[in-house]
Formats: structure tokens, sequence, C-alpha cells
């Protein structure tokens, strides 16, 4: 699920097209909306084009594993520039808590007082890119979300999260985290960051505050990421509650436009819980 500030998309899956995708041989592949794949025992890929109204037509994206292997799996899209400039799609992988109330993977008993790690190794590569990091308007994010409880249920039915925290490795032109500055050039986690806030609101009470933490040399790679740094770093200046919780981390492209075919072949994300 992604924000009223990023947009809306729509969907058209041509089948015409699909014969672009560069999952690798004895792979398996989703390419529907929505449409979901295991990666093990913790973690589930997700094809999520979330914006439903403005990707237009002529565009596709798909999700991709291979059996087995938590380290081998990756996302394919091409979105035509169509004039909008918002988000369209948000493919990731996740464990925790999900909107509708499910839950992948153990569930986690991770209280943001008790400071306990979150740590993550991710490497991905950017096949199909131009020039690396030049073609298409996308962003690589961890997204992390924190409840009152450490057990929530469906967002609409009441378990709407308190907090949401982004953390920006990298992005292709010059899309993402560009509002309400918070702090500029803080040192964390081995790395230079920009710190931006925003209000979501849905309207009818589905509102939050999102931090974003936009790093200022970007990467493809990180290795033992203590994800909870950044959290600490919001709690000590009070802008998050301490006695809430993680409950879920999703890591992924955020997609405006362009095309790419990003291959992880590296990844782990743990949870200390209580």
């Amino acid at each position: 699920m992604k924000k009223t500030f990023r947009a809306v998309c729509g969907i058209a899956l041509i089948a015409g097209l699909l014969v672009a995708m560069q999952a690798p041989v004895g792979a398996d592949q989703r390419c529907g909306n929505d449409e979901r794949l295991s990666a093990g025992n913790n973690f589930s890929l997700r094809n999520h084009v979330w914006n439903a109204g403005a990707a237009g037509t002529g565009w596709w994206q798909c999700i991709w594993n291979t059996p087995g292997n938590q380290n081998s799996w990756g996302f394919d899209w091409d979105f035509p520039d169509n004039g909008f400039q918002g988000v369209k799609s948000f493919p990731h992988i996740q464990a925790g808590w999900d909107f509708d109330g499910g839950w992948v993977g153990p569930r986690w008993r991770s209280q943001i007082n008790a400071k306990r790690p979150i740590t993550t190794s991710w490497t991905v590569q950017l096949n199909g890119f131009s020039g690396h990091f030049g073609e298409g308007t996308w962003d690589m994010i961890y997204d992390i979300w924190t409840h009152p409880t450490s057990t929530p249920g469906h967002a609409w039915s009441g378990h709407k999260p308190s907090t949401e925290i982004i953390v920006m490795l990298a992005r292709g032109n010059t899309f993402g985290g560009d509002f309400g500055n918070v702090a500029k050039n803080i040192s964390l986690a081995g790395a230079t960051w920009n710190v931006h806030y925003h209000w979501i609101d849905f309207g009818n009470g589905m509102a939050w505050p999102l931090f974003t933490f936009q790093r200022t040399s970007r990467t493809t790679s990180v290795s033992n990421l203590n994800l909870m740094q950044f959290i600490d770093w919001l709690h000590v200046r009070n802008r998050i509650n301490g006695n809430h919780y993680v409950t879920a981390v999703h890591a992924g492209f955020e997609i405006c436009n362009g095309k790419g075919s990003p291959d992880t072949t590296n990844w782990s994300l743990n949870v200390t819980s209580s």
C-alpha cells in the first residue's frame, strides 16, 4: 500500500508485451496485478501496481523468483512516460504485517523502546537501466511500518499504521523524498542522509506520518544495515512513540516511468523479537 502524495496508476497488462521480460530460465514468474510469490517461509514477493488510475496503456510489470533460492528474485517493468509524475507501482518483497491483516513469516514482538536490531543485507543488479541510474524515474527503498500493538489486523478495519518510515537507498533522475525537510546531512548507519516528513491522508481517519531517510550517495548494495538505527533516530527526537512496535518491513522499487529489470543477488532480513 502506498500513498497519496505519490499518486495513482492504471492497470493494463498486454500479453503481447510479456516477451520482453527478463526472468531467468527456471524462475517462477507472476505478471498479474497484486499477484504474489512465496520467497521462503519468512518472505513474500508482491507484484503491487497500487496506483491503478494513472499508468495509462502499453505497460507491463512482473515479479519472479528462483524456487528454493532466497537470493535470486527480481522485478521487470516498462512504464511509458504518460506525463503522470507520481508513483504508479511498488513491486516488493515483504515480511511481517500486511494491510489486509495477513502476516508473512513469524509474528514479531519488536517494541521500539527495546532497540533490538533489525538487520538486513540487499544487493541488486540494475539490468536494463540505461546509464545505470539514468533511465526512468524510480527509487529503491525499505518501507517500515509501526503500530500501537504487536498484532495488528486489517488496516481498513481499525488497524491503521502509526508511522511509516522509508529508507531510500537509490533513485533514478531526481525522483522521491524531496518534501518537508527535517534534517540534512546526518550521519547514520555508515552513510549520510537527508530526512524528510510528509503527512499521508486517505481520508476517513486513515492517516499517518511518513518519514523518509534519503541517502545522499546512491547505492544498490547494503550489508548488515541496522534499520533500527533509523527508527531510534526518530524515537529519541520524539517523532515516534517508543511504546509502539515495528510490524513490517517491505523492500522494493517505487516506479513512476521507464524500464527496469533489477535482480536481487543477496537478500536477508533478521528481526530480533522479545
